[in-house]
């Protein structure tokens, strides 16, 4: 006797293929903010604060491409960067 595959119980209520969004949401899952997913410049990434810790974001203008070196503007490389709370890095 088979009882048919076993489904979680939120894909049940929740079908990705149909509404992403309402699994990401009923999981918690928060979309990033614009500045995470859209390249940006130095200037406009927001002010480094504990609970950016590990966030990511992509700029346009770095001065540099040193890895783990903190990054400014004014420069004309596009880099990923991250955050460790205090600055914002290369890398």
């Amino acid at each position: 006797m088979s009882l048919g595959p076993v489904v979680p119980p939120f894909r049940a209520r929740f079908d990705v293929a149909q509404n992403p969004l309402a699994a990401r949401n009923a999981l918690g899952i928060v979309p990033e903010p614009l500045w995470a997913t859209t390249p940006i410049a130095v200037s406009a990434l927001p002010t480094p604060a504990a609970e950016l810790r590990g966030k990511r974001a992509f700029v346009t203008d770095s001065n540099t491409t040193t890895f783990h070196a903190t990054v400014a503007g004014g420069g004309t490389n596009a880099i990923g960067v991250t955050c460790d709370g205090t600055v914002w890095y290369v890398g």
